[in-house]
């Protein structure tokens, strides 16, 4: 087995570090403070690309293999952890791309790629998070148009975006079984953002509540053109987002770590560098080996969806450990500073806060557990 990255993921890989270092690390923070991203950051990751990773050129995308994406991921991850919101627009992109009919994706692709529009992904409900299938959001066919109702939360940037995919029931007594993908452009009569949440972390990317009422949308906007056939839709596309949070919090940890390694190498104590300590360097080869784990945890993922391999355990796998490992490598580095680790100036503080959303999105590390747990039985 090769444990190479090509010439071409390299390039992207250090395209990207490039793009973080400039473009992002110097307003990471005052973004953060500011609980504010501006709209230009996203009209430059897509100048680069990064707005239509999962399509074909012939809808105006570049068709990033997703070993390539987790390289970009876990770059943008090391800076700035609120920079994953491109990876929610491309998951609603590849939706649209894999399920849409052809006349969905001339209508939506091309400008979703080519960053002129942003989407989020309204699936979480107030009762509906890691049980998807329990929503109570419900579309109501009625001449030409679906009439819409219903509540989401925890929606990804849902005041700014230009089009919401919105996940409602079609069929009210067949449970999973019964659930459309519906793609409701901003605007939309019923469609309304009242609340933006003051969050722990990644506060620069807006987690919002979804409202709709008498939300009236065209029949064509129905995804596929098909009812009651989302759910096997929405679990694939959380599927891939999986491995991209597991790259997203690799790429968190790693950061942590740098910090940490730097820190420790200078700060003196007891006529020493700390780093002499035998203590911290027991801390430093964990991290690292932990980091180390998790990245080729998910990249072999990856490489597994890029080959057409069942990735739904391994998926799993890859975001479990990996934002599990953020959460205790970011603990640790904030340890290894000591005061100064609880000070918004050197950063980490920041990076603990955002790892801990790295255990809760698009399915807890507990339901990640199930999932693993349910295929290894199904497999004995």
């Amino acid at each position: 087995m090769v444990f190479q990255l090509t010439e071409e993921q390299v390039q992207i890989q250090l395209v990207t570090r490039r793009f973080a270092e400039k473009e992002v690390a110097p307003y990471a923070d005052q973004w953060e403070e500011d609980a504010y991203l501006p709209r230009s950051i996203f009209d430059k990751m897509a100048e680069l690309g990064f707005a239509g990773m999962y399509c074909s050129e012939e809808y105006g995308g570049t068709g990033l293999d997703r070993v390539s994406a987790v390289l970009v991921a876990e770059e943008l991850g090391r800076l700035h952890r609120a920079m994953g919101f491109i990876f929610i627009h491309n998951m609603v992109l590849e939706l649209i791309y894999r399920n849409g009919t052809e006349e969905q994706k001339r209508l939506w692709l091309p400008s979703l790629a080519a960053g002129k529009m942003l989407a989020a992904f309204g699936l979480t409900e107030p009762g509906a998070g890691s049980d998807a299938s329990q929503i109570r959001t419900r579309a109501d066919l009625d001449g030409d148009h679906y009439i819409l109702n219903g509540q989401k939360c925890f929606i990804t940037n849902a005041d700014v975006a230009d089009v919401i995919v919105i996940a409602a029931k079609t069929d009210q007594a067949a449970g999973p079984r019964g659930i459309s993908v519906f793609v409701v452009p901003k605007g939309t009569y019923g469609l309304s953002v009242p609340k933006v949440e003051k969050t722990m972390g990644v506060r620069s990317t807006h987690i919002c509540e979804v409202v709709l009422q008498e939300c009236a949308v065209p029949f064509s906007n129905l995804l596929g053109g098909v009812e009651n056939k989302g759910f096997s839709m929405l679990m694939k596309a959380l599927e891939g987002g999986r491995v991209t949070n597991g790259a997203l919090a690799v790429g968190i940890a790693q950061g942590a770590f740098e910090i940490a390694r730097d820190y420790a190498r200078q700060r003196n104590a007891f006529g020493s560098p700390i780093a002499s300590l035998q203590g911290i360097q027991f801390m430093l080869a964990d991290m690292a080996t932990e980091i180390e784990a998790a990245r080729w945890l998910v990249r072999y993922a990856a490489w597994r969806k890029d080959q057409g391999f069942p990735v739904g355990m391994y998926a799993s796998m890859a975001k479990r450990f990996g934002a599990d490992t953020a959460m205790k490598v970011t603990t640790d580095a904030v340890q290894i500073l000591g005061g100064y680790g609880y000070i918004q100036d050197y950063k980490v503080e920041r990076m603990m806060r955002d790892a801990k959303m790295t255990q809760i999105v698009e399915g807890t590390s507990q339901i990640q557990r199930l999932i693993i747990a349910r295929e290894l039985l199904r497999l004995d």
